[in-house]
């Protein structure tokens, strides 16, 4: 299978077509699609972490940085083709700043990671943006696209890139307000344009 026969399907997909697993709320378990780092950002917004006041140079180089863990929240494997799985939510920038985003009546922003597997082998990502302190998700824009971009556009957004991160709100059950996507995107500025995607 090509990466572009992969998008096809999930592209012509539905949220019904899809057995969702939710990484969140009570009941829920890992997705086991996570990371370490030693490096705080990626955390869920909202996770605090505190250190022993007055950390000594000798006492960061003498102990090891702790470890954490960020995981998507969210995964689904297509029904019909369980070789098809896709990944969402990991935090990418827990303080997302770029002025199409910020614009809204709550200015927090953060990018999240997609990430689209093929019999478990990452072959695609991307990422997308909650705006509006986490209200609704968007595609975030090529700032670097075609002719079609004005000067007050944030940029162009494949139009199959845009239906992914819809498909994702539709699955994912917080998202109560997906419908308003369009509104939420035409407030950008951005442009949805038939080029190809994945680029």
């Amino acid at each position: 299978m090509t990466l572009d026969e992969y998008m096809k399907r999930v592209l012509v997909s539905k949220a019904w077509d899809w057995s969702a697993v939710y990484g969140w709320g009570a009941g829920s378990g890992p997705t086991f699609r996570y990371k370490l780092s030693h490096d705080v950002e990626g955390l869920s917004p909202g996770t605090v972490i505190t250190f022993p006041s007055g950390l000594a140079a000798s006492y960061a180089l003498s102990h090891p940085p702790p470890v954490f863990v960020a995981s998507h929240d969210m995964t689904a494997a297509l029904k019909s083709d369980l070789s098809i799985t896709i990944a969402w939510g990991m935090v990418a920038n827990s303080d997302f700043t770029e002025e199409w985003a910020n614009k809204f009546k709550n200015p927090k922003a953060t990018s999240h990671h997609v990430d689209f597997f093929y019999n478990g082998a990452l072959v695609y990502r991307d990422v997308y943006v909650l705006v509006d302190g986490g209200r609704i998700a968007l595609p975030m824009p090529n700032p670097y696209g075609g002719t079609e971009i004005s000067e007050t556009s944030p940029g162009e957004v494949p139009k199959g890139y845009a239906k992914v991160v819809r498909l994702l709100m539709e699955m994912d059950g917080r998202f109560e307000h997906y419908e308003e996507m369009d509104a939420y995107f035409n407030q950008t500025g951005a442009v949805l344009v038939d080029t190809p995607w994945p680029y």
